[in-house]
């Protein structure tokens, strides 16, 4: 999957940069998701979640939900 369309109506691409804010979602601990690498963004048609893959740009060490990461991949 290259890009996906949250509920928040943005869509996701892959190769894209975006505040971490953007696909966070609120649930869950932040940080933890964070420094996973991986962040569920929504689901599809059939409820099954998609997850993007990212790589941390710049990261804000005071307010990690402000850091830049680039997507990588959607699954």
């Amino acid at each position: 999957m290259r890009e996906f369309k949250m509920e928040n109506e943005t869509t996701i691409e892959v190769g894209e940069t975006y505040r971490f804010a953007d696909l966070w979602s609120g649930n869950g601990d932040e940080a933890e998701i964070f420094e996973s690498g991986a962040v569920w963004i929504g689901n599809d048609d059939d409820d099954m979640p998609i997850v993007a893959d990212f790589k941390v740009i710049e990261e804000d060490k005071e307010n990690i939900i402000c850091s830049l990461v680039k997507i990588t991949d959607i699954f």
